[in-house]
């Protein structure tokens, strides 16, 4: 009965955690911030140009608009970015022209009349701002800082790129990053991300990314293991031992044929096999796919440089994993007790990088509840 309880009481505060997460994930989604146009329907073309200046970001904002737009237009931002120098606006021709800007509440309102046109075939008018740099953050590679309402501005549907300046090669998953006339370019399309880091300098990482793979070795061989030690009880308990000599051929085959007595391994459950074989299966694709999801969903948010981050994460969900599958015997419920302590320690705002792997292996865990729990 007390056990009853104490695995309950685990699974119902794992959730209850969950929902918490849950929770804080919708209250940083609204505090990311997010852009509308008044005039939507007009705009052809959106592009973000972000540029590092020593403790602070400068951004240049292009907006392409149709040539038969006649009212003033209105970009409001809300709650992020906060503004601490500019704007200042300029034509296609670089002719300045007016803006102005106001703050209600926690929005920014930026409204400019429409550009002259361009050429005789388009508007565009390009909004210079500064805003203070967040603290950096890290990606496979390369030092990012955190941009996220960058990919939240433009109108849906509407082509939006995003450019961050930099001063050095870098190499950025899912940016393309090119040495272009005017210096070097990392441009990514902003509508494929929800939220957005970009990068701003290589990171020389690979020392450990050595330490990573040999991590990564070291929590799957860890799970592989105790899959091991879990076949070989089962197969104690089905008679098969490995100090027994092998029968020959014409042994092996008059021992089948004998309808009175079957081979020893078939006098066991064989759908325990199957289900030994399909957990062991979901706990090691359980350790890699955390640490994909991981260096994925969090791909240049990461608190510091994601090798060490990833190989960190590699040690403890391998951890959570051989405890899930047990070396003498399954602790299915330990491994769910580790879980909630991992889903309170995300609550801290520098661990949440953790959680998306924390809902793998959840998932993992949950499946090796179904073992036995016996020697």
């Amino acid at each position: 009965m007390a056990d009853r309880r104490l695995s309950a009481a685990l699974l119902l505060s794992a959730f209850a955690l969950a929902g918490l997460h849950v929770r804080l994930y919708r209250s940083e989604q609204l505090a990311r911030g997010q852009g509308t146009l008044s005039v939507p329907a007009r705009l052809r073309s959106w592009t973000h140009d972000v540029v590092p200046r020593d403790r602070a970001l400068e951004h240049a904002i292009t907006l392409v608009l149709d040539i038969d737009l006649r009212e003033p237009v209105v970009l409001r931002f809300s709650r992020s970015p906060r503004l601490t120098g500019g704007p200042v606006a300029f034509d296609v021709l670089g002719n300045p022209v007016s803006i102005a800007a106001e703050s209600v509440g926690d929005d920014t309102i930026l409204t400019f009349p429409p550009p002259p046109p361009a050429f005789g075939a388009v508007r565009q008018i390009s909004i210079g701002f500064t805003t203070d740099a967040p603290r950096p953050t890290y990606g496979w590679g390369y030092r990012a800082v955190a941009v996220p309402w960058a990919a939240r501005s433009a109108p849906p549907r509407v082509p939006a790129i995003v450019q961050a300046h930099v001063d050095r090669t870098i190499s950025a998953h899912g940016f393309r990053c090119s040495a272009e006339p005017e210096g070097r370019v990392c441009a990514i399309d902003a509508q494929r991300r929800r939220t957005l880091a970009v990068p701003i300098a290589p990171v020389a990482d690979m020392p450990w990314r050595l330490v990573f793979a040999l991590s990564l070795m070291l929590s799957v061989s860890g799970v592989m293991y105790a899959i091991f030690r879990r076949w070989s009880a089962l197969a104690a308990r089905m008679g098969v031992r490995d100090s027994a000599p092998l029968p020959t051929t014409e042994e092996a085959l008059a021992e089948v044929s004998r309808p009175s007595r079957r081979p020893s391994i078939i006098e066991g459950d064989p759908f325990e096999a199957v289900a030994l074989v399909a957990r062991g299966i979901v706990a090691v694709l359980g350790v890699v796919a955390s640490i994909f999801v991981v260096g994925t969903v969090e791909g240049g948010f990461l608190p510091f440089v994601a090798p060490l981050a990833l190989s960190l994460w590699a040690l403890v969900a391998g951890a959570v994993l051989v405890l899930a599958v047990g070396v003498d015997r399954p602790r299915a419920w330990a491994a769910v007790g580790l879980l909630v302590a991992l889903e309170i320690l995300a609550v801290h705002p520098l661990l949440r990088w953790i959680v998306p792997g924390v809902a793998v292996l959840a998932a993992a865990v949950l499946m090796q509840l179904t073992a036995r729990q016996q020697p």
